[in-house]
């Protein structure tokens, strides 16, 4: 598929504007020449929006969703087996926890070679201590069954160590990347500078 360019399929639960959907996008942007990419996600939204606009192809999920209902959940890891059955990518690059999940239960009953960014971790120290204990189970499980594992900062990469999440030679630190900074010189002043800057937390 794609001018024989590697076919690199990408999951992801939720498209609206979020540091993983921005992150996903900057993935499709930077390394198009060099991959054939096909994006799959559970919404039609800002990520699928932008995606189709640079020319990649957008396949919706109904099942994926965010909150866990088991039979939602069902329904939706059988959507994801049938679309690897159909494109047979070279790469399956899952993001965030319920595509993470999904995703990886998927690949490993289809043998396709699969790569996790990990956007954050369902047992972080301050999570509710049931959430902390199944996403524990649920991850040191699946990062050791199914393909490599990435994080995007020091913290969630040392709380992988920590708990032996993935093996030390299938665990990798990539920080998010940045768009060349345009080149910028302040005035020299006496004055203190107030910097105010807006997340989503």
């Amino acid at each position: 598929m794609g001018n024989n360019l590697p076919t690199i399929l990408i999951l992801i639960t939720k498209a609206d504007v979020g540091g993983a959907q921005v992150h996903v996008l900057e993935i499709l942007k930077q390394l198009k020449p060099r991959y054939h990419f096909i994006l799959a996600t559970g919404e039609e939204d800002f990520l699928s929006k932008q995606a189709r606009e640079i020319g990649i192809e957008v396949r919706i999920l109904k099942h994926l969703k965010r909150a866990i209902r088991f039979q939602e959940d069902k329904f939706g890891l059988q959507e994801i087996k049938f679309l690897l059955q159909d494109i047979k990518p070279d790469i399956f690059h899952c993001h965030s926890s319920k595509a993470g999940v999904l995703g990886r239960l998927a690949a490993w009953r289809t043998g396709t070679k699969t790569i996790f960014t990990a956007h954050g971790w369902a047992f972080t120290e301050g999570a509710p201590k049931l959430q902390r204990s199944y996403g524990l189970l649920v991850e040191s499980l699946l990062c050791r069954l199914v393909g490599s594992v990435i994080t995007i900062s020091d913290y969630d990469f040392k709380l992988a160590q920590r708990f032996k999440v993935g093996t030390a030679q299938k665990r990798f630190l990539i920080k998010n990347g940045v768009a060349k900074p345009q080149a910028f010189s302040a005035r020299k002043t006496s004055q203190v500078l107030n910097i105010l800057t807006i997340g989503r937390l």
